[in-house]
């Protein structure tokens, strides 16, 4: 129990910091590249499969083709010349060309983009040819991996490494790409993409190789147009736009951590060959603003469009009516797939010059759920533990690199405002399997250390002096548990908050609800339920306080000793019930009752799970449309197991973290990953969960 303080939040999650790098290669130069109408998707690997360079000559409204050249397996450089795809803009405007009616298409209002449509024949006739790039992920099924470990026995390689991961787990995308122009000629832009995908087909994370048919996300494109030749707000003189609109609230906008101001356009496109609908996103340099670098963390622009409005699909009941068509550009349950830099030239006519990417790195940070988690996190996605969890800490790297990390925070008896950050942690972390460039490392309770702690990962890849480092927030919580004698965590019992204005009393409940006494942020239900491990929390104004807890079936009520707020944390506030010592895992606990006609798919364990393993399934959250639930697998035998576990859902499930997992109709079989595939003997994983749609 801690002082209420506004800044104050909590929860209970596991994290892993990711940090991908590129391992060492050595120069080899490649073939050039010369895609033309016949040949149009030429691609090549380099870096040790961290990267993939192609020529994306996709839109066969346009003829002709380019050289690509300058490639080399060791670099990610690549040169553009001999351009000859020319678009609409080669020799005359929209005026002329067939198909553009201005201000009816419904997917690109002012015929920026799509031309004709997909409402009509589909053809992209004002889009520019290719889009000669390099990118990190997944695209239309091809897919970079994680580190040169192709050849390694036994290592399957991990497809779209270090991709794909959630939007709301996206802490950084470190990024450097430098580039040159040529002097004159040319209508181009240079843009750096973000691709995000719904993962309305279940195929992410594990299988994001399988997003081929077809290969386009249906979520959003992030586009940072950091340089352009012929581009203007306004269509008089024919300029290149991108797809969609700019609104007057979105010119001019800035972006944290990159100087200068972006126009942000946005639109709701749908491919020309495909049903597919995505959002795109545009920041565009104005003119006069154009750089050839971007260097720092892009996931700012990702921050500014989750901000940001796009236009509905028309055919989507729940947007229905002129003050609802537009909706959020972005939802933090989507997957970010790949990121991706290039060029698309409308105009290739670059007077003997070349347009060229010098280097291309993008390193993800990425924070994902652990043991006592419950599905939940903070309100900014800041990762907590209970400081008396035993968690795991993963890293992606580097293949054989040395790989360490540490923990700071605040000990018990310190407020939120000290400056003074404690060594609480450090440890090196194992590669495991040998050669994956994925480590992890077991962190024991965090005691007595609580609320906001940093950690921060090291990581030294062969060959190189420099340390790379990130720095991601975790948030410890020291809340109350309570137990039977022996222990073991009680779930489900009512726990009720008493105060006072003096330590002599008397104590009378806090009214529930009561945002004065109890912080919002954190907990204003009083009495309230313990959680699956016997957890509660509130954090309070200062005064006197006790806590009561009682359950059915447990004996008499117990309550604690008077508890004094003044501003610091009152914390191992534990209380011990008199219930039977469980002897099988707890039972499902109830969720809060459905609305009148609503309708919630029911989950239940199945057969084919592994000799002695049961599965139990609790309530996470419910919403219309959809719902998460925690799923918690137990070892009953007396040995080891490497277990394996289904599970039956009504819903369709687009969500399912630390196992591997797939769903045929309403069953759903799933395992271990590397960390957590092996149960010992009576051990409960509290590591699992899943979102479905219903």
């Amino acid at each position: 129990m801690q002082e209420h303080t506004p800044n104050r939040r909590t929860l209970s999650i596991l994290l892993a910091t990711l940090t991908a790098l590129s391992g060492v290669a050595t120069a080899a130069p490649l073939p050039d590249f010369a895609p033309t109408d016949a040949s149009r998707y030429l691609s090549t690997p380099v870096v040790g499969n961290s990267y993939i360079i192609q020529t994306n000559l996709w839109n066969p409204a346009v003829v002709g083709g380019y050289t690509m050249s300058g490639l080399d397996s060791a670099a990610t450089s690549f040169n553009v010349s001999n351009y000859t795809a020319h678009g609409y803009f080669f020799p005359a405007g929209p005026a002329t060309e067939p198909g553009c009616t201005l201000n009816t298409d419904a997917d690109d209002l002012g015929c920026n983009w799509a031309g004709t449509g997909p409402s009509s024949n589909g053809i992209q006739i004002h889009a520019p040819a290719a889009y000669p790039s390099i990118f990190r992920g997944c695209h239309w099924g091809n897919c970079t991996i994680a580190g040169d470990i192709a050849d390694v026995p036994g290592v399957d390689a991990t497809q779209g490494a270090p991709f794909p991961m959630k939007l709301h787990s996206v802490t950084s995308l470190n990024s450097d790409w430098r580039i040159s122009v040529p002097a004159s000629g040319g209508v181009f832009n240079v843009s750096y993409d973000i691709w995000l995908d719904t993962n309305s087909d279940g195929y992410l994370p594990n299988n994001p190789q399988l997003l081929s048919n077809p290969g386009q996300n249906d979520g959003a494109e992030i586009m940072v147009w950091m340089h352009h030749r012929g581009y203007a707000p306004t269509p008089e003189g024919n300029p290149v736009r991108p797809a969609g609109e700019l609104l007057p609230q979105n010119t001019g906008i800035t972006v944290p951590g990159f100087t200068g101001t972006w126009d942000a356009w946005t639109a709701r496109v749908q491919s020309w060959d495909n049903p597919k609908r995505w959002n795109v996103i545009s920041f565009v340099r104005p003119n006069g603003q154009q750089q050839t670098e971007l260097i720092g963390d892009t996931s700012a622009f990702l921050d500014v469009a989750r901000t940001l409005s796009c236009r509905a699909d028309p055919s989507d009941a729940r947007f229905v009516g002129a003050d609802k068509d537009y909706v959020p550009c972005l939802r933090p349950e989507w997957w970010v797939t790949s990121v991706q830099a290039g060029f698309e030239i409308w105009n290739g006519e670059f007077n003997g010059g070349t347009i060229a990417t010098t280097s291309f790195s993008v390193t993800p940070v990425l924070v994902r759920g652990g043991p006592n988690t419950g599905g939940r996190s903070l309100d900014d996605g800041t990762p907590l533990v209970h400081w008396e969890d035993t968690f795991q800490v993963e890293a992606t790297a580097c293949p054989n690199a040395t790989v360490t990390y540490n923990f700071w925070g605040h000990a018990a008896g310190e407020t939120d405002a000290s400056d003074r950050w404690v060594h609480a942690a450090h440890q090196p972390m194992t590669e495991s399997p040998a050669g994956t460039g994925n480590y992890v490392a077991t962190q024991g309770p965090l005691t007595p250390f609580h609320d906001f702690a940093r950690l921060v990962t090291f990581v030294q890849c062969p060959g190189s002096a420099e340390v790379n480092r990130s720095d991601s927030l975790v948030f410890i919580d020291p809340s109350g548990k309570v137990r039977t004698p022996n222990g073991a965590a009680i779930e489900g019992a009512t726990v009720t908050l008493l105060r006072s204005n003096s330590a002599a009393g008397p104590f009378v409940a806090v009214v529930n609800g009561d945002e004065e006494i109890m912080d919002p942020a954190i907990n204003v239900a009083n009495p309230d339920l313990t959680n699956i491990y016997g957890y509660y929390r509130w954090d309070v104004v200062p005064g006197f306080y006790r806590v009561r807890a009682q359950k059915a079936g447990c004996g008499p009520a117990v309550q604690s000793a008077v508890l004094q707020v003044v501003d610091i944390a009152i914390t191992d506030v534990d209380l011990t019930l008199g219930c039977p010592e469980p002897t099988t895992p707890p039972p499902v606990q109830p969720g809060p009752p459905a609305p009148p006609g609503a309708h919630f798919p029911s989950e239940a364990p199945s057969t084919g799970n592994s000799s002695g393993v049961t599965v139990q399934i609790t309530p996470m959250s419910d919403w219309n449309s959809g719902f998460c639930r925690n799923v918690f697998v137990t070892n009953n035998t007396d040995q080891p197991v490497n277990w394996q576990a289904t599970l039956i859902t009504t819903g369709r499930i687009y969500d399912m973290w630390n196992v591997k997992w797939k769903q045929n109709g309403t069953q759903v079989s799933f395992e271990g990953v590397s960390w957590n595939d092996i149960l010992q003997p009576r051990q409960t994983s509290h590591s699992i969960g899943f979102c479905a749609h219903r």
